[in-house]
């Protein structure tokens, strides 16, 4: 019993020396439990694989008080080779023979066995199999400590594994060794491959990543193509627009050129218009065309603007060597690659899709957040036991990403256990769409009615009458009421083969039946909503919400209500949790050069990613109030056309190199990519600087009541002897083509409070100009806010203008809605950008 307990243990804490004293302790019962039934000597090596598969991804079963883990083994050895006879049975018709060969561990002790091999191995071989397995390296780390190619020790360890293989009895030894259950982990692995930077896909599969980027010159914008690429039959560009108007609010014509069978899926962004320009992604669906190389040339052509895009065939590795996973035998399972960055733990987690499932990219968050399930964090335990919660990088369901890096906060490298407790996942396969009607009259014959889903059966009760269907679904709007609509609630009941799984949500949409209109208004003759109800977890009482079926509503006359169901829609929360133990390496270490100057200290930090530079700059204040921008040069204004400075680095011999602005992952610093620098010496050159002052500043602004009617403004001291210069503002008389509707606003309080007007408000111009009285310091921006309002809310209500100099771009003026008989409303203004005009020359080594 003592030794089953340390097993048990060292399973949960160092796995790979549980399974091997798992495997050494047991494997000849297992052995001659399986020779009873099986002929074979594959099929008992198989049988025997999978019965330690089956224990360890199952050992909370195990209860040591209702006997020896030796007993319960030898049951779970007898059930696995009665199956597998069977299916020979079925195929050979082969009966079975109690088997009394002596067992083949009986004359052999594994761990001297497996000496003997090793011994056999060349003393370079051997010595690389001992670095992998015995000091747990990677095949980077041994092929550094070796000094010798990455190809090489790779080849030589593949050598290596196969003679080992082919000289012991059987490979179980061996996959304890290599902390994999060969049985339900080789048969998911060997389908993938692994890209860096694009993920996982099918190994057999080319994946198409962009050679460099772009910048191309159109009639409306200026495009930055940053990244392309192409896997698995996806197409996705991410560019930066440059230009006066948003192309969020204007149609942007988008096709592509060079692939076969090419259909256009989305373009999305960000939802912001960044100080570094429009962010767009472009994705479309295409073939590759027959007989395409190493190179993939492709034609994208935005706003009628040709951009030309160069795909070249990546290398991948193998998903071993990328990181950490876990797997189960049939429904794939999750890939994560750690590193530090920046001081904090990241973590990138790919979904390894396997079986009649996929696991959403987002893991537990997404659209279905909060559905099925009380909600619980994806987190690491550190070294010394504590508890990390992970939050993810912002996601778009509809991006086209294939994983998702997750935040864990400062950390040091060492031994982590990351724990995902469930994963929300949709139908890999069977995306056909399931038709159902649900009869309203009440007579019992809807009820046991079903649809078969992935994964199970979802079973139909009888619709009963509801009254207040406001208890049942919040997505009811009052027209539905007022257009006399009867409702029903339709309950559900899911019968699942996997009880880990089971849906969290299924959509459902009423077929087409017409529409009906009374007194102007219409509506559909028919209904279908989710019917939502929520629950609270026992143990933190956090809400969430489950879905017990539908609200049926329809019009007067009708009595059934046809509805499908979109299967590709369906969302499952799939409750088995991952726990993968990583290592996380240390952060490579760079050199950083830091220069400071009046209230300010600049550190710039060269690196070498894949022959590229790359240097990060990360500006800081000592005085809290002053937040020097992490964008460095960037013009708050740049979206507007406005021009930036370079950033430069120059060598001993004069020649300059100028960088490419990346944002960073937060506002504190940026990246500036400068191409393939040669390592040496240089001078970084950064022309000035932006910086932010916290601070608010109120202001009563008069608004005019007629057309033409002209109003002074004082001007509004701000810091650093500048000035807000408010000249003169300017009714315009009654807002011509203003919509009186919930998505428009006018100011209406003397507060400077907003909300929807009853009447179409009036249309002033406020002019304005920024002074600066320093001559280093140089007013550019300045935040509005009216009562509680954020600029990003106003709704129209308070409109920026600019003016288009030679000098550049000015912030010139407002254009407010405001109500008759409003004579003065309260603005504040806040947070005031300033350029510092004072340059720091910084010398740095650039590194091999």
């Amino acid at each position: 019993m003592q030794k089953d307990q340390t097993i048990i243990s060292l399973l949960d804490r160092e796995p790979e020396e549980g399974m091997a004293l798992l495997i050494e302790e047991y494997s000849g019962l297992l052995w001659t439990v399986c020779r009873q039934y099986l002929q074979n000597t594959e099929d008992v090596k198989e049988c025997v694989n999978e019965i330690f598969s089956e224990f360890y991804l199952h050992r909370e079963r195990f209860d040591p008080e209702k006997g020896a883990l030796k007993g319960y083994l030898a049951v779970i050895a007898r059930r696995c080779a009665q199956r597998r006879w069977r299916e020979n049975q079925r195929w050979e018709g082969a009966a079975p023979q109690e088997q009394e060969e002596s067992d083949p561990f009986s004359r052999m002790e594994s761990k001297d066995e497996l000496e003997a091999a090793l011994a056999a191995l060349e003393p370079l071989d051997e010595q690389i199999v001992r670095m992998k397995y015995y000091g747990g390296m990677t095949a980077r780390e041994i092929a550094a400590s070796l000094g010798l190619p990455y190809e090489t020790v790779k080849k030589r360890y593949q050598r290596s594994m196969k003679k080992l293989l082919k000289g012991l009895a059987i490979g179980l030894v061996v996959a304890a060794l290599l902390g994999l259950l060969a049985a339900c982990t080789y048969a998911v692995l060997r389908h993938f491959g692994f890209v860096p930077g694009y993920g996982v896909s099918s190994a057999s599969a080319a994946v198409y990543v962009l050679e460099s980027g772009t910048v191309v010159s159109g009639e409306q914008y200026e495009f930055h193509l940053e990244d392309a690429y192409w896997q698995e039959g996806s197409f996705i560009a991410d560019l930066k627009l440059y230009g006066e108007n948003n192309p969020y609010q204007n149609y942007l014509s988008a096709s592509l050129s060079g692939l076969d069978n090419v259909r256009h899926i989305s373009k999305s962004h960000d939802g912001q218009t960044a100080a570094d320009g429009y962010s767009l992604r472009v994705i479309f669906e295409g073939e590759l065309p027959e007989g395409v190389g190493n190179t993939l040339c492709l034609t994208m052509t935005l706003d009628g603007t040709d951009i030309p895009v160069t795909l070249s065939a990546a290398d991948k590795s193998s998903v071993e060597e990328a990181g950490f996973y876990a797997v189960t035998e049939s429904d794939g399972g999750l890939l994560a690659v750690p590193r530090i960055e920046n001081g904090e733990l990241v973590v990138s987690i790919h979904p390894l899709n396997e079986g009649e499932f996929s696991t959403y990219f987002f893991l537990n968050q997404g659209v279905w957040k909060g559905y099925g399930g009380p909600d619980q964090p994806v987190t690491v335990v550190s070294p010394d036991g504590a508890v990390w919660k992970g939050e993810p990088a912002s996601y778009n369901p509809f991006s086209g990403d294939t994983y998702l890096d997750w935040y864990f906060g400062p950390a040091q490298p060492g031994n982590y256990t990351l724990h995902i407790p469930y994963v929300y996942q949709y139908p890999a396969a069977d995306k056909a769409p399931r038709s159902a009607e649900a009869i309203l009259d009440g007579d019992g014959s809807g009820a046991g009615t079903c649809l078969s889903l992935p994964g199970g059966r979802l079973m139909f009760g009888e619709p009963a009458p509801i009254f207040d269907v406001t208890a049942y679904c919040d997505t009811v709007s009052d027209m539905h009421n007022t257009l006399g609509y009867q409702w029903w609630s339709l309950e559900t009941i899911w019968e699942g083969k996997d009880p880990e799984r089971f849906p969290a949500a299924i959509p459902a949409a009423a077929e087409q039946t017409g529409h009906t209109v009374v007194d102007g208004m219409s509506c559909s003759n028919t209904e279908i909503k989710l019917w939502t109800r929520a629950a609270a977890d026992p143990d933190t009482g956090s809400l969430y919400t489950m879905s017990p079926g539908y609200v049926l509503g329809a019009m007067e006359g009708w009595d059934s209500v046809a509805f499908s169901i979109q299967t590709e829609s369906v969302c499952y929360r799939w409750n088995h949790s991952f726990s993968i133990p990583m290592t996380v390496p240390p952060e490579e270490e760079w050199e950083k050069f830091t220069q400071s100057a009046g209230d300010y200290t600049l550190t710039a930090v060269p690196r070498r990613v894949s022959d590229q530079v790359i240097l990060s700059l990360r500006p800081a204040s000592e005085k809290d109030h002053l937040l020097p921008s992490g964008s460095i040069v960037r013009s708050p204004l740049t979206a507007m056309g406005e021009a930036d400075e370079p950033i430069t680095l120059t060598d001993t011999c004069g020649r300059v190199y100028m960088g490419n602005f990346r944002p960073g992952r937060t506002d504190a610093y940026s990246d500036w990519d400068f191409g393939d620098v040669p390592a040496g010496q240089y001078t970084l050159h950064v022309p000035y600087l932006y910086t932010t002052v916290r601070g608010e500043h109120h202001m009563d602004i008069p608004l005019p009541q007629e057309e033409g009617q002209e109003l002074s403004v004082e001007s509004l001291p701000l810091d650093y002897e500048t000035t807000l210069v408010l000249d003169t503002i300017t009714g315009m008389g009654p807002a011509e083509n203003f919509e009186l509707s919930a998505g428009a606003a006018a100011i209406t309080h003397s507060n400077g409070a907003i909300s929807t007007p009853e009447n179409a408000p009036l249309t002033s111009i406020l002019d304005l100009s920024l002074e600066s009285g320093k001559e280093e310091y140089i007013l550019v921006d300045v935040g509005i806010r009216l009562w509680m309002t954020e600029e990003a809310s106003f709704l129209g209500a308070c409109e920026r203008q600019y003016s288009f100099e030679e000098t550049g771009v000015r912030f010139s003026g407002l254009l407010l809605h405001h109500v008759p008989g409003l004579y003065t409303a309260d603005f504040t203004f806040v947070n005031p950008t300033y350029r510092w005009n004072h340059t720091f020359d910084i010398p740095v080594t650039i590194p091999e």
